[in-house]
């Protein structure tokens, strides 16, 4: 997966590990005219890398770690505070690991696999599909550091996969595409929830599925 932002003069992409039983990577390389220029920051994820994406302020580097389904490599959310990074900084970037996932997903850690990350126009809050647990996770970024504040459960079957973040009339409300397994109440659906930013332990207010 890759991400840019029009603040940062960088591309920020995820590596795999050529050993599926080793964390990935997450580097960024300098965008120039011709395209993609050297190296300008390397940092180590979570397991098996997914989705990285960047929110709206700039600040934060965000990355579903999926893990893969082996129970000896759990997913993660790994988080990057680029606040005060610039290309070519030599100063480490501040890293969070967001692990213990199977406390929200109601399964052991191995078997929780974020699929995909995004966050809020005010870059408050990112939601995480967890896709094989029918989850989604509220990562609140004001947090110090960034912890899992909040979840809400899909219906069984629904394996979210994409998320995206609006703000309208006040509240935050996320889509939620459901991809569906063979042979279960959800899925080939989009979900929308509310959600209160000030009160993320109490998501869910509104719910509405388009078929």
């Amino acid at each position: 997966s890759v991400a840019v932002h029009p603040g940062h003069g960088a591309a920020f992409i995820t590596l795999l590990s050529a050993d599926s039983g080793q964390p990935g990577t997450l580097v960024a390389r300098a965008r120039t005219e011709a395209g993609l220029g050297p190296e300008v920051f390397r940092a180590a994820t979570g397991f098996h890398p997914d989705a990285v994406t960047l929110s709206p302020d700039g600040r934060w580097v965000l990355v579903a770690d999926e893990g893969e389904g082996n129970a000896d490599t759990p997913g993660s959310v790994s988080v990057f505070d680029l606040k005060d990074w610039s290309p070519g900084a030599s100063a480490p970037v501040p890293a969070t690991r967001l692990a213990g996932l199977g406390t929200w997903c109601g399964a052991p850690d191995g078997e929780v696999e974020p699929e995909y990350v995004a966050v809020d126009p005010g870059s408050r809050l990112a939601a995480v599909s967890c896709q094989e647990d029918d989850t989604i996770l509220l990562v609140d970024l004001r947090a110090s550091p960034p912890r899992v504040a909040g979840a809400f459960r899909l219906s069984p079957g629904a394996h979210p996969d994409g998320v995206a973040i609006t703000e309208w009339q006040g509240a935050l409300l996320i889509a939620v595409a459901e991809e569906g397994q063979k042979n279960a109440d959800g899925g080939h659906a989009v979900s929308v929830w509310q959600v209160d930013a000030e009160h993320l332990e109490r998501p869910a207010v509104l719910r509405a599925r388009l078929q």
